[in-house]
């Protein structure tokens, strides 16, 4: 096969790429004048030069004669403007949809059927250019054949460099020789020989494609593509959307790494088409080497399917599928996949008998009308108990949000949902199941490790329904606006659930069932006083209604109605400053808020206000509760101090110090705690239970051009002013650096002694991590990335990865080694899991691998 540096196509590119940049006929107009006849018609192409010849024949009767010409008369700066007979669309070009333009240094008929134009040729028609040094068209045949560095530019801007071109009339067929070729996508392709044998089909001889650049310096050796595939055969079928290779070879830096006699992927200049994707290549302790090849077939322009075997050294394949489709109201897209094996663990070590196995991951969303839309979920997993199906197999991007409720950390959700918004009110019904794979025990399997058993799915409800309303009417009255809302919601448990869910009343024999139905109000006005404060009175009052069965094994059931009341009112004064460089802004914060005192009953389970932050968000909050099952009550006062501090360059620093007082202890805030041992105390997890809560103070600050970003979320003790939660960020962003570094606190466990009867105290660690993503490039082509995750706590790397990175305009290489040591009760699972892969992105075949996007 020919090289392609001393190719006459490869020449021709490199000697007439500077064309591209403009318009070569503009920059004619300014060399020395040549003779030149230059003709601008309005007849159709089929005369495509003859037309410009002819025009003075056909119309002879209206000519003015040779020397009376003002074509041949006018410098190339001065030619008249010709108009267009009446009744002909112009387009941009200045052309009627059938007329041409020519120019040439000369034109001369060489019979009464053919026409030729030689040096510095250019004709253009329908949105097309042809340049040559010479151009012949024959009117009996229809074909233009050009000669002699030609090029032709068409009206996507693609560009076709060649010795020799020749097209029919409509450009449905032709040939071409040395020919070499430029897409709008910066596609290249280099031909012997190229034939368009209809207008579905190109076909070419010795052939190379790549759609890496070509690195030509003046006075050095011509640098080849990254990458290129070249065939002694290379067929585009349009009318299949495929490309096809025979007798290819696969070069990376022009060294042959892969040849097979036949080779095909999916056309790149069409929308959609089948054809295999970038495979995902590994290995690891746990499967071996690992190949997976993803075929993606295009079933409709809505529809698509991509099948992904995952073919394992040590293990049964695991067949991937996803499946999209579009309506016309809405979308579909379906995640699953499927194999026969028995669990193994992180070596490999086979445990148990082998049995079918499998995944769903599913959502889709409808629009019934402009007002009322519906969506779908469905997640499930099918293991035999085990709770790690994805992390064994890799499957990624499993914990996303995909529907209206997310649920919590390695949970699967199944839900369908019914939402009705306008501008003024929105109702949303929604019935779910979960599925756990949170790690409950370790099975010991006899291998040195053990398996992750699931905690029972029983434990949690089947939600059937939940109900929101919200209703906000457009008019005011005294002043302010009012809120109406009611919620609803029904629960299902086999299992009993336990603290801190269950009512106290629940002996634990039994999964109890719950209701709850509840009609609320709200008013709130917002006004700013003459003096610049800024006040917002506001009331609020709601209904509760409790059915609870199930309560013991005898099946003892409850109701319990509450009323609850909140007045309040939001104070703030921004004041600003403005000083040589920079601006200050100071503003005080208040919430005065008051409520009849909350009275808990044993009979009302906790359902969905069993974690929250106070933190920034829910400071200045009358209730800081964030459901309906436990509420806040007393007289209280939120206070705090914003500050705000913004350069001319645009960096901003801003900070918050706030905290909430009481008229005495809220119990609402309580959580009981069990030792190991049995007993049992009351603490206060969320720093809000005594009068004077615990310290909020965030911070964070941007730099103008958005290169640095940090920020800080403290949560004080109120009484030593130790952390008991706290997050700090810090992410840089520069052209050839993006790192996020974070680090997460939670001391806020109960102490035990080492008999387990005797508190020491209630800041022990819940968990403590430091996080690092990290990518630099050292040189324009290297550099290298890490993902880490260190537990502190465990002193053990969570599932954290560092690679190498070579990157080009068309290709991005990546080697990465991953290691996964994170704790299971305590445990490693026996030996922490690593593994080396291949991330691999060619320019146009699409990518393989991906980040870590496991994000719930």
């Amino acid at each position: 096969m020919p090289s392609i540096r001393n190719s006459t196509a490869f020449r021709v590119f490199k000697r007439r790429a500077d064309s591209l940049k403009g318009n070569a006929l503009a920059s004619d107009m300014h060399k020395p004048a040549l003779k030149k006849f230059v003709y601008f018609l309005t007849v159709g192409i089929s005369p495509l030069l003859a037309a410009g010849v002819l025009g003075g024949v056909a119309h002879a009767q209206n000519a003015p004669t040779p020397e009376a010409s003002p074509l041949l008369k006018s410098t190339p700066s001065e030619r008249p403007v010709i108009t267009p007979a009446e009744g002909y669309v112009v387009g941009e070009d200045g052309l009627t949809q059938d007329g041409a333009y020519v120019e040439a240094d000369e034109v001369v008929t060489e019979s009464e059927n053919v026409i030729v134009a030689r040096g510095n040729v250019e004709v253009r028609h329908h949105g097309r250019i042809i340049r040559a040094d010479m151009v012949r068209y024959d009117k009996t045949t229809g074909k233009t054949l050009a000669q002699g560095n030609a090029v032709m530019i068409n009206p996507d801007g693609s560009t076709q460099y060649a010795d020799t071109l020749e097209v029919n009339e409509d450009l449905t067929a032709g040939y071409g020789t040395n020919f070499a070729s430029v897409q709008p996508d910066n596609t290249k392709i280099f031909a012997e020989r190229v034939e368009r044998r209809d207008e579905d089909t190109n076909v070419l001889n010795n052939a190379l494609y790549t759609p890496c650049e070509i690195c030509v310096k003046p006075g050095e050796p011509t640098k080849g593509p990254t990458w290129s595939f070249q065939a002694g055969e290379i067929i585009q079928d349009k009318k299949r959307n495929v490309v096809i290779y025979k007798n290819a070879i696969f070069k990376m830096r022009g060294v042959p790494l892969f040849y097979t006699p036949i080779l095909w992927h999916a056309d790149p200049s069409a929308k959609a088409s089948s054809g295999l994707l970038m495979p995902k290549i590994g290995s690891s302790q746990r499967r071996g080497m690992s190949y997976e090849q993803p075929y993606l077939w295009v079933i409709s322009p809505y529809q698509d399917l991509v099948i992904s075997p995952q073919f394992n050294e040590k293990v049964a394949p695991l067949l991937n599928t996803t499946w999209r489709r579009r309506f016309y109201s809405g979308d579909v897209t379906v995640r699953a996949g499927y194999t026969r094996e028995a669990f193994f663990d992180n070596d490999g070590n086979k445990w148990g008998e082998k049995a079918d196995r499998s995944y769903i991951l599913a959502d889709g969303e409808f629009k019934i009308n402009p007002d009322w839309r519906w969506s779908f979920t469905a997640e499930r997993v099918s293991d035999s108990g085990s709770a790690n199906f994805f992390e064994r197999y890799q499957v990624g991007d499993v914990y996303e949000y995909r529907g209206v409720f997310t649920p919590g950390s390695r949970q699967l959700i199944s839900q369908i949902n019914l939402t009705r918004q306008t501008d003024t009110a929105f109702v949303s019904a929604t019935m779910a199941t979960f599925q756990n794979l949170r790690i409950a025990a370790l099975q010991d399997i006899g291998t040195s490790s053990n398996r992750p058993v699931a905690g029972s799915n029983k434990r949690y409800p089947l939600v059937a329904p939940v109900i929101e309303a919200q209703w906000n009417p457009i008019n005011e009255f005294a002043g302010g606006r009012f809120k109406f809302n009611a919620s609803g919601v029904a629960l299902f448990r086999e299992d009993y659930v336990g603290d801190p869910i269950a009512p106290d009343d629940s002996d634990g024999t039994s999964g109890y069932d719950s209701a709850r139905l509840t009609l609320g109000a709200e008013w709130r006005r917002d006004f700013v006083t003459n003096h610049g404060i800024k006040a917002a009175p506001f009331l609020s009052a709601r209904h509760d209604q409790y059915r609870i069965d199930d309560l013991d094994s005898a099946g003892r059931s409850a109701n319990v109605s509450r009323s609850l009341a909140t007045a309040g009112l939001d104070l703030s004064y921004p004041m600003i400053r403005k000083f040589d460089g920079f601006d200050v802004v100071l503003t005080p914060i208040a919430q005065l808020a008051v409520s009849p005192k909350s009275k808990s009953s044993s009979l009302i389970p906790n359902e969905d206000s069993q974690v929250f932050e106070y933190d920034e968000t829910t400071l200045f909050k009358a209730n800081k509760s964030p459901g309906y099952d436990l509420y806040e009550g007393g007289a209280r006062a939120s206070l705090g101090l914003k500050a705000q501090v913004q350069l001319d360059d645009g960096t901003t620093l801003k900070t918050l110090v706030g905290r909430t007082f009481r008229n005495e202890v809220e119990d609402t805030y309580l959580l009981t705690a069990t030792s190991p041992a049995g007993v049992k105390v009351s603490y206060d997890p969320s720093g809000l239970a005594k009068t004077s809560s615990d310290w909020v103070v965030t911070s964070d600050f941007k730099t103008g051009d958005g290169g640095y970003y940090g920020y800080s979320k403290l949560r004080l003790d109120s009484e030593d002013g130790g952390i008991r939660r706290g997050e700090v960020g810090f992410t840089v962003n520069r052209p050839n650096t993006v790192a996020t570094v974070r680090y997460i606190v939670d001391n806020t466990a109960v102490q035990w002694d080492t008999t387990n009867t005797v508190v020491t105290g209630f800041e022990g660690s819940r968990y403590e991590d430091v996080q690092l993503y990290a990518r630099h490039f050292f040189t324009k082509n290297w550099g290298a990335s890490m993902r880490i995750n260190r537990d502190l706590k465990t002193d053990s790397w969570r599932r954290s990865e560092i690679s190498a990175i070579y990157r080009d305009d068309c290709t991005w290489v990546e080697v990465v080694y991953e290691r996964d040591e994170t704790a299971i009760l305590g445990n490693t699972n026996g030996k922490a899991s690593s593994g080396i892969s291949l991330r691999l992105n060619l320019a146009i075949l699409g990518s393989s691998g991906s980040d870590f996007n496991d994000i719930r």
